[in-house]
């Protein structure tokens, strides 16, 4: 009610935690159904391994549907082996280090956000000294920074 949405972090090489008995795409969409929250952080995962389309599946069997923020979240050249069908139901994506900002070449993320004007964009630049172009393209794009 308060206007604040909430990810949960997901990563797919935590040993640690406590199986429960089911995928854990189900155990997450349990989770983020009882907390609340809306979605999905996954770290790492791309479309190529069908994370998106599962998590989403998963919120959708239980009634619950969540956000998923997947890196690469839409990859429209194939390298990842995502599609432009992943734009269905990945409606958020985050990519580090995914243009040379320095040559005004950006992410693929920004086609996303072209394409379909609801995607919210993050954009992740750790290793850049200079931030201008980025914030730049970040602000004329809609796309968030982190």
């Amino acid at each position: 009610d308060a206007g604040v949405s909430v990810l949960f972090p997901y990563t797919d090489w935590d040993i640690g935690t406590r199986d429960e008995g089911q995928p854990d795409t189900a155990t997450i969409a349990q989770i983020l159904a009882e907390s609340g929250a809306q979605g999905i952080n996954l770290d790492t995962q791309c479309p190529a391994y069908g994370a998106s389309y599962d998590y989403y599946s998963a919120g959708l069997d239980i009634d619950y549907p969540i956000g998923i923020q997947a890196e690469w979240g839409i990859d429209f050249h194939d390298v990842s082996g995502g599609s432009f069908a992943d734009i269905m139901y990945s409606v958020l994506s985050w990519d580090e280090n995914g243009g040379d900002w320095d040559n005004r070449t950006y992410p693929k993320e920004i086609l996303a956000k072209i394409l379909e004007q609801r995607h919210q964009t993050i954009v992740v630049n750790r290793w850049t000294i200079n931030k201008v172009t980025v914030m730049h393209m970040c602000y004329l794009t809609g796309a968030g920074y982190v």
